[in-house]
């Protein structure tokens, strides 16, 4: 699990992840340590990441028992297919990266807020092409960090447009 080992010091370097990713990574374990007292539990926290999108995550289970159900067999996407499904390339999802950071750069890094954020998580969430590893099969995009730049929209166009979106300015 990459939240314990980053817990225990791990870098990005390390764990062979870009700097941007494990920031995310990192504030999640943040918010998380925050709620649990800064007591770090595997499963406590695997089953804090799974509660829904309404701002109590962590609140349900924290002091009692938590049951972590099994990955279904196959590729480990939850799709119960037996092959992973097959992502961009990464050149790509590197292209893709670079245009949208230019317009988020451009846009004064706004970000949505924070319903908007939380809407087009749930959106993802029960979305088919929504993997374990938290991202999108269409594009390979992380959505924990897609989803609350204010200028990036779902390719399969299902979250609100980004004029629809309640601008942050970070």
């Amino acid at each position: 699990m990459i939240a314990a080992r980053i817990y225990n010091g791990v870098t990005a370097e390390t764990l062979g992840i870009s700097p941007m990713q494990f920031a995310s990574r990192r504030e999640t374990l943040d918010r998380y340590l925050a709620q649990s007292g800064g007591r770090f539990d595997p499963a406590d926290f695997q089953a804090w990441l799974r509660q829904d999108s309404t701002g109590n995550r962590g609140r349900e289970t924290r002091g009692q028992s938590v049951s972590i159900a099994p990955l279904p067999s196959g590729c480990g996407c939850g799709s119960g297919q037996s092959t992973p499904r097959q992502r961009p390339s990464k050149w790509a999802m590197l292209k893709s990266f670079a245009r949208e950071a230019a317009k988020f750069a451009a846009a004064g890094f706004a970000t949505v807020s924070r319903d908007t954020y939380r809407q087009r998580l749930a959106t993802c969430e029960v979305c088919s092409e929504f993997a374990a590893d938290r991202r999108c099969d269409v594009c390979g995009c992380y959505m924990d960090v897609k989803a609350l730049m204010a200028t990036t929209n779902c390719q399969r166009g299902k979250w609100a447009t980004a004029t629809e979106a309640t601008y942050e300015q970070v």
